[in-house]
């Protein structure tokens, strides 16, 4: 099993791999380490392999059965796994192999082994998949809010979901505000000054907040 660790801005490539693709993915910023990789052709994130095909290679590696032993290996050593495979659907026939066969591999892919395929039109189309990849995988992961349901929620999950319902409260800073102040009604009436304590709680969405506390309804 191999195991390759990235920084956020790197992109591992296999060594003998297309040097296109390398050139394209520095132009848009990435750090690029070629080196051999084993089970894939590209690293990205610290648990993401993809692996390149064209389209004739791929009807290939299914003749020599060699595609299902890389997917097993590529599963077994990174928990993403990607296949991108460049051309035509059409270029796959005439490798000596059956259509039916083509398709049952590609199906198989995604649905025996779990590895999603993406068709890609040339290097720089792959290039630009991951580029967006590897984005996707470098953005912070999103506060999980509990907002949506209450079962079997403690006191402190349900004073959480309380002040998430005030404007712009995410989780970590309903959860800054009970730090602060323990309480909701000590938060309520607070003034701006003590509001301010709570870190990431600006003057913006204090503003907001009293808005909906202080200011009357107006019946429509």
């Amino acid at each position: 099993m191999q195991k390759i660790l990235n920084s956020e801005n790197t992109i591992y490539i296999d060594d003998r791999e297309n040097n296109i693709i390398a050139s394209l993915l520095k132009k848009e910023g990435f750090d690029i380490i070629k080196k051999r990789i084993l089970v894939a052709d590209f690293v990205l994130g610290k648990d993401t392999a993809v692996e390149r095909k064209t389209a004739r290679d791929f009807a290939r590696s299914i003749v020599d059965k060699r595609l299902f032993k890389q997917l097993r290996e590529m599963k077994e050593s990174y928990h993403n796994s990607l296949v991108v495979v460049e051309g035509e659907i059409d270029e796959m026939y005439g490798e000596n192999i059956h259509p039916n066969a083509i398709r049952g591999a590609l199906l198989s892919v995604v649905f025996d082994y779990g590895v999603p395929v993406f068709f890609s039109r040339g290097l720089e189309e792959t290039a630009e998949i991951l580029v967006v990849l590897k984005k996707r995988l470098s953005k912070k992961k999103k506060e999980i809010s509990i907002r949506k349901s209450r079962k079997a929620m403690g006191l402190y999950e349900k004073q959480l979901w309380f002040l998430e319902g005030l404007p712009n409260i995410g989780r970590t800073i309903a959860k800054n505000i009970l730090d602060e102040f323990r309480t909701i009604k000590k938060f309520v009436n607070a003034n701006e000054r003590e509001m301010l304590n709570v870190k990431k709680l600006g003057k913006k969405k204090i503003k907001e907040i009293r808005e909906i506390l202080e200011k009357k309804s107006k019946k429509k």
